[in-house]
């Protein structure tokens, strides 16, 4: 009982003392991430709902040497949910939708429509198979999309199970959430953001995303691959929609997350709603832990953009993150603010440097490996002289050559180990090892 006070001292003295923001560490970092080139992004933080720092690092157009601002406008992906399951609830409140609506209302020939209400839409308990998660998937994701094509599509998608049974991240869901709010209101959905949202909060950098524009200030995205940026093909925005079609910046995310936590966006008791969690999710809300603190917010990822917006300590801290190159862990950059406003120790990326391998040698590792540890096979292929990976149903990624068998993928801490013959392969993360063999 002695230890569990003490622990439980340490926790609440940890937060009782978080009085001033170590700035001069923050700046340290971002300074050195700048000189030695390591990644591109842009950061915020919020106390009490105003913000109390705010830096960029890298560059938005590495083809003409542009920088990151702290105004530069980048794909948000996920944290789109957030946006579209707050417009959700605003109709909710407004007597137009319930949460036990069926998708049937709407939409009748998508499989269990029937049986798939608005809450189970918002909370990934539909069961509708996860639409970019499908094999033709990356066949036509670049391109421009109608919403009957889209519906086409979307009605001959399996279900992964009974509706409300489960629950599994699906971004059919909030495509479909996209659709029925135009519905119900006979508006755009953009037009319902500026309303609800961006208005109200006076979000200056919010918006739907197009085609990314240099002349507006807007971050292309890039993949770290060789030592090189890459520049990656940009999603079509008519694809992800009210799931993932949102440009933004972490200033403007902190002020929307900040104020739809604390009421001004909806009323607390709809609020309170979206914040409780299912089994993973709530309404467009997750949990995410730092150092045994709880927030609640969102992450997002499209493209080679990664994205993070959580409020801790009932939102005394708001922390957002958006990154335009997958070359540092988002979460070496969201620990460093929450450290900043903790006085804990402030953690220094390291330049993500590969060596060359010869092309032959890396033929050896071009199949598909399986393995009886988990269920998922993990194809690899040579790229620019870079060896790729692409797990079933999910896009390619590139590796870090460490040496002639060892790779890495740092964005996800994942370690990849091959034998030296190529026949079989390990895959570390999280401290876990899976044991992969090459398909005949």
């Amino acid at each position: 009982m002695k230890k569990l006070l003490s622990t439980t001292f340490c926790v609440f003295g940890s937060l009782l003392f978080a009085q001033e923001l170590n700035k001069p560490a923050l700046d340290s970092l971002f300074t050195y991430m700048n000189r030695e080139k390591i990644g591109a992004g842009s950061v915020s933080i919020l106390r009490d709902g105003k913000e109390i720092y705010a830096n960029s690092y890298g560059n938005r157009d590495y083809e003409n040497s542009l920088q990151n601002n702290t105004q530069t406008k980048f794909r948000i992906g996920s944290i789109s949910k957030t946006f579209t399951a707050t417009l959700i609830m605003k109709m909710v409140e407004n007597g137009k939708l319930t949460l036990d609506t069926k998708l049937s209302q709407f939409y009748p020939n998508i499989i269990n429509a029937d049986k798939i209400t608005i809450q189970n839409l918002l909370q990934h308990t539909s069961g509708i198979q996860n639409i970019t998660s499908t094999p033709s998937y990356l066949e036509w994701y670049l391109k421009d999309i109608s919403k009957p094509e889209m519906l086409a599509k979307i009605d001959k998608l399996t279900s992964d199970f009974e509706p409300n049974t489960k629950e599994k991240y699906s971004n059919t869901n909030y495509i479909l959430l996209t659709y029925i709010l135009e519905d119900i209101s006979k508006t755009k959905y953009e037009n319902l953001l500026q309303k609800y949202i961006i208005k109200p909060l006076k979000l200056t950098n919010t918006k739907i995303g197009s085609k990314i524009s240099n002349n507006n200030n807007e971050a292309k995205s890039y993949e770290y691959q060789n030592n090189n940026y890459i520049l990656q093909p940009e999603t079509s925005m008519t694809v992800p929609l009210g799931a993932g079609f949102i440009v933004s910046t972490p200033t403007d995310l902190n002020t929307f997350m900040n104020a739809l936590l604390n009421a001004k966006i909806l009323n607390p008791t709809t609020v309170s709603q979206m914040k409780t969690i299912n089994e993973t999710h709530g309404f467009g809300l997750f949990n995410d832990k730092i150092d045994n603190e709880i927030g609640i917010g969102h992450n997002g990822a499209i493209d080679a953009f990664r994205s993070y917006t959580f409020c801790f300590e009932a939102t005394k801290f708001c922390y957002s993150v958006i990154q335009n190159s997958n070359e540092v862990n988002l979460a070496v950059i969201k620990n460093n603010l929450f450290n900043a406003t903790y006085n804990l120790k402030i953690n220094y990326p390291k330049k993500v440097i590969s060596v060359k391998i010869e092309t032959k040698t890396l033929a050896k590792y071009t199949n598909t490996y399986t393995s009886t540890d988990i269920p998922i096979g993990i194809s690899f292929f040579v790229e620019n002289n870079t060896l790729m990976a692409q797990g079933d149903g999910q896009p390619p990624f590139a590796l870090t050559a460490n040496n002639q068998t060892n790779f890495t993928f740092e964005p996800a801490k994942i370690e990849i180990i091959f034998s030296e013959d190529g026949k079989t392969m390990q895959m570390i993360q999280n401290k876990r090892t899976f044991n992969f063999i090459k398909k005949d």
